[in-house]
């Protein structure tokens, strides 16, 4: 069923050439294609150079084998650059590099407070204890019930432990769950330090993640959800829409200019602690360092002191890095003068579609964009506190800009596809579909790469606004045979992953099996998991890496319905998508 990937590499170029009657042969297999300047390259000839030069840049397949060592040298080094760093570089800087670093300061530091008083306190972390979706070190499942109800717990300090054990206490259900999983797996185990893993980033290098002591994670997320609140009312920054406004931004960026993108290399893990410890309130900076582990198990089993304040995997990394990054723009317009301009009420997903004006910075963990003019103070500032701007991915002159996962040509939407595995049936349905909505949004037909994917495989036809894994999106008029049902709707063929899942209503009674064999019971578990919405319909579910598929009867109420606020599904897209691109690469009609 695996494809191969030189192959569909092949016959993607050939389609693009096609295409592109201005693309030669050396511009297909240029090296860089972000900085195209010949006047022919309009967004349409861009598009097709950046889909062939990053279709398998994240190719799981093809994964070098040393990407981990790749991932844990770059790691080790930002780890270093954290200890040889002492807080803020300050020397030389100009007057108005000082202006914009006093500003900097001052608006991070009173972020903190309310009035005279700090709103980080141990009740209203309390209050916010959770847990992610990830492993935990020891934790006997993926689960919030697994993580708090059924399995040991483990935590970097004994005060740790007993920070928790005083919030549990005030929550009688939690506090006899406690007592119930203390029974069968004892006290908290203390675990000093976090535990190093790899995890997909590209074909050339993995991502790190450090996995966190349960008990650390629920603080963790309680302070994370604290700073995340405080975003919201003084930054007017929402991280649940921040993506949409930055790509939003982004694109405004692209066609007129006046705004630039910035990226950081590995922003999270070049967040000093002496840095943080500096520009931040002694009370705020214990409980960040209370609920942090301060050193890091490598793979070969060394223990490597922790010089960043924290590291993917702790859950107040992002909302924090969100803060400093957002106060040195903030910083930055104030010493320039700029004043500004917060969001504007739009759309409810929160993008700034027909609104009169728009927002002229945006910050989303390390993707920042800011005006033109401020750009070159801000990279000054926030080298300056230590951090490395990527070059490559940040843009302030041309007709490029990047943002949240959406790239931008001259204000249209250029981001390539990435074709993150090949191996499988729905590998390829998921190429296939992605290929065929790529091709409408840039016209541009791929009738031989998308022909090559669907040798031997099933034509599967599914709705527009199915699974990309659950086989092939076609309108309705190239679904073929259909069954309508007596009730209006369509009855179709989908494939479906089968997710391991358990009944927690009759644990004693019908024991669990597979993956599950051995669950622990623990009632007042069971229902603080479903009060806090961890359980559907009673049951639990682990997270599977690579799930079974199986083909199971879809029903469709509306086949050719699409989101109203979908940024891909507008109407152009919509037509050049129903009535000619689909069918084309398809070759059906």
């Amino acid at each position: 069923m695996g494809t191969c990937s030189h192959a569909l590499y092949q016959h993607l170029s050939e389609d693009l050439q096609e295409a592109c009657a201005a693309l030669n042969h050396y511009d297909l297999y240029a090296p860089n294609t972000k900085h195209v300047s010949r006047p022919e390259a309009g967004p349409r000839e861009f598009a097709c150079l950046h889909l062939l030069n990053n279709v398998f840049k994240k190719l799981v397949d093809a994964k070098k084998v040393d990407a981990d060592s790749k991932a844990l040298d770059k790691f080790l080094l930002s780890n270093s650059l954290c200890n040889r760093r002492r807080g803020i570089d300050e020397v030389g800087s100009t007057t108005l590099v000082a202006i914009a670093l006093g500003e900097f300061r001052s608006i991070y530091h009173n972020f903190w407070f309310d009035g005279p008083d700090y709103w980080l306190s141990y009740q209203a972390i309390s209050d916010g204890l959770a847990t992610g979706p990830g492993v935990s070190i020891k934790a006997s499942g993926t689960s919030f019930y697994h993580k708090i109800a059924a399995g040991p717990m483990t935590a970097s300090s004994q005060f740790l432990v007993d920070l928790y054990m005083g919030s549990v206490s005030r929550n009688p259900t939690w506090m006899e769950a406690e007592e119930i999983r203390s029974t069968q797996f004892g006290n908290p185990i203390l675990a000093e330090s976090s535990k190093l893993s790899f995890v997909p980033k590209s074909d050339e290098i993995s991502r790190t993640i450090c996995v966190e002591p349960n008990l650390n994670m629920l603080f963790q997320k309680g302070i994370g959800a604290l700073i995340e609140e405080k975003l919201r009312e003084r930054f007017d920054l929402d991280l649940t829409f921040q993506q949409s406004r930055n790509r939003d931004l982004a694109k405004i960026g692209s066609a007129s200019g006046a705004l630039a993108t910035i990226d950081l290399s590995s922003a999270s893990d070049t967040i000093s602690t002496q840095l943080v410890r500096e520009i931040t309130p002694p009370y705020v900076m214990g409980w960040l360092d209370t609920c942090r582990t301060k050193s890091v198990l490598l793979p070969d089993g060394v223990v490597e002191p922790l010089h960043m304040i924290s590291s993917m995997g702790n859950a107040f990394t992002f909302p924090l890095q969100t803060l400093i990054f957002s106060s040195v723009i903030l910083g930055c317009y104030k010493a320039l003068d700029i004043e500004p301009r917060r969001w504007p009420r739009g759309r409810p997903d929160g993008s700034m579609s027909g609104a009169k004006y728009h927002a002229n910075w945006g910050c989303n963990g390390d993707d920042l964009i800011v005006t033109r003019e401020s750009y070159n103070l801000v990279v000054d500032v926030l080298r300056r506190l230590g951090f490395m701007v990527n070059a490559e991915k940040s843009f302030n002159e041309g007709a490029f800009r990047e943002s949240c996962g959406e790239d931008f040509f001259s204000g249209v939407n250029v981001r390539p596809v990435f074709i993150k595995r090949l191996a499988t049936r729905q590998d390829r349905y998921v190429a296939i579909n992605r290929l065929n909505a790529w091709s409408a949004r840039l016209e541009v037909p791929l009738t031989r790469a998308v022909g090559y994917l669907l040798e031997g495989l099933e034509f599967l036809p599914v709705p527009p606004w199915d699974n990309d894994d659950s086989g092939i999106k076609v309108p309705l008029y190239l679904a073929g045979k259909r069954f309508p049902s007596s009730f209006g709707t369509i009855l179709y063929k989908r494939y479906v992953p089968r997710g391991s899942r358990a009944s927690l209503l009759d644990v004693q009674s019908r024991p669990p099996k597979g993956r599950f064999k051995g669950l622990f019971h623990n009632p007042p578990g069971i229902i603080l998991a479903a009060v806090a919405s961890y359980l559907r319909d009673g049951d639990i579910s682990l997270r599977i890496e690579s799930p079974y598929y199986s083909k199971r009867r879809g029903v469709s109420l509306c086949w050719d319905w699409h989101p109203p606020y979908d940024r891909q599904l507008d109407s152009h897209w919509w037509r050049r998508w129903e009535t000619f691109y689909t069918a084309v690469n398809l070759s059906r009609s």
